[in-house]
């Protein structure tokens, strides 16, 4: 099993000095996050510049480094408009769909989205219609699509991201049973919500396409001050700073037959900020799941 790191906690970096870390300290794969340029603006990657000879020197690079790209990501509310354009981060994640296959990458992850004020199965319904046509653009490409289960609670709505329990994936893949949608199967997420994390690892063997290592503690005083609605009674932590059981966890994803790789995501308080603390953090969480992998 491989450990990489998703790209976003560094942001502010050049793409060449992001391979360059990851290279320098033993990381074998990246994430890559690939925003439009009008919105957050993560570039990174430029997924609507790119052609044969822009992809043939970020392949140059990688190849040189001993560094490849485990996904290409575009993480928004893909159901709701931007601006005026209704369908806008669909066409988007069509564009990262097509500069995957140029760049020989073979998975994209995403988000679901969510209309606020319908039901979950109007949300499913909506959702099935508009990535139909992308699911088959991916499978022609050989790349697969990948759902990350985080709820974004307060993003366009309570729930932003239907796709963040076991119950609706189950009725996702009921309404798209596509072998070429999957999970970016994030534990951290299955914990704060109470859900088992464990579990789903056998349930949903077929479909899970990445692991995301991110923990996760609950912060036990604050939330017995705010009750679960506050939501700010937990925080995520790289792995080994939370309540995730690693040893456990992996080697559950080994018996059900996931052998790829772990993106570390850093996205932890205490290791944020400048560019030396968010790296200190990645290589503390390789260093404490490196422990578990083979």
């Amino acid at each position: 099993m491989k450990i990489g790191f998703n790209a976003l906690c560094f942001h502010q970096m050049k793409f060449e000095d992001v391979i360059d870390f990851a290279s320098k300290n033993g990381f074998s794969q990246i994430e890559v996050v690939c925003s439009p340029k009008d919105t957050i603006g993560l570039h990174h990657i430029d997924v609507e510049d790119i052609d044969e000879k822009s992809a043939g020197k970020i392949k140059e690079l990688l190849k040189k480094k001993g560094v490849s790209i485990s996904c290409l990501s575009h993480y928004a509310n893909i159901l709701m408009p931007f601006e005026e354009d209704e369908d806008y981060h669909i066409s988007y994640l069509s564009k990262v769909i097509s500069a995957a296959a140029e760049l020989g990458v073979d998975k994209v992850s995403t988000f679901t989205g969510s209309i606020p004020g319908i039901s979950i199965q109007e949300n499913i319904n909506i959702f099935a219609e508009k990535i139909w046509p992308l699911l088959t653009k991916a499978k022609s490409l050989n790349v697969k699509v990948m759902l990350e289960n985080t709820p974004l609670i307060g993003m366009s709505g309570p729930g932003g991201n239907f796709a963040y329990s076991p119950e609706l994936w189950d009725m996702i893949f009921t309404k798209l049973p596509d072998e070429n949608l999957g999970l970016n199967y994030d534990p951290s997420h299955l914990f704060w919500l109470g859900a088992d994390y464990m579990l789903f690892l056998k349930l949903f063997s077929d479909r899970i396409f990445q692991v995301q290592a991110k923990d996760a503690e609950i912060l036990v005083e604050r939330l017995r001050m705010t009750g679960i609605l506050s939501g700010n009674w937990f925080r995520y932590r790289i792995p080994g700073y939370g309540s995730i059981d690693w040893r456990k966890f992996i080697s559950s994803l080994y018996e059900a037959g996931y052998d790829d790789v772990l993106i570390i995501e850093n996205e932890d308080s205490v290791w944020s900020g400048d560019i030396e603390k968010i790296g200190r953090g990645l290589l503390l969480g390789k260093k404490f799941i490196k422990n578990f992998v083979i």
